[in-house]
């Protein structure tokens, strides 16, 4: 798995197909972008780092920001609303670690949760996902021509 962007793409699928989550209207690929019109989830990829694995491949850790959200005014229902949606979350992904045999393994490392005032006695609480996936990803791009094709047809009669 080299393309952040499919990471992004199975994480997000994960989650919204799963049934718990289903309250969840709202869904985004992009890295923390909230919307006030209802509850919702957004998957993004916050952060990338790598190590030398091979001579073609580096070992990679993509830290995936998921972020969920619920809006409401009274803070008790809300809070303890969001924390199920939060834990509901992690045991899909903790259920699927390995996104399906795409990366090669994956954990929560942390979830924060987070209350702000949106104005007009709405009350947005938050719930900020820190999910940690490892995969392999090539060194470099991969060649357009192979080496030993170039300059093959010099010194031959077209």
């Amino acid at each position: 798995m080299s393309d952040d962007i499919e990471i992004v793409d199975l994480v997000h699928d994960l989650l919204k197909a799963d049934d718990n989550l289903a309250e969840l209207v709202d869904w985004k690929k992009a890295n923390g972008l909230v919307s006030l019109a209802t509850s919702g989830c957004s998957v993004g990829l916050d952060e990338e780092g790598f190590n030398e694995y091979t001579r073609d491949k580096d070992e990679t850790v993509g830290s995936v920001r998921i972020l969920i959200w619920v809006k409401m005014v009274d803070p008790v229902t809300a809070e303890a609303k969001i924390r199920k949606q939060a834990k509901a979350a992690r045991q899909v992904l903790v259920k699927n670690r390995t996104l399906g045999g795409a990366v090669a393994n994956s954990y929560l490392n942390k979830i924060f949760y987070a209350t702000a005032d949106a104005g007009k006695n709405l009350i947005l609480h938050m719930a900020d996902l820190d999910f940690q996936v490892k995969y392999y990803s090539p060194r470099t791009w991969p060649e357009t021509q192979p080496i030993e094709h170039i300059n093959n047809d010099i010194g031959t009669e077209q």
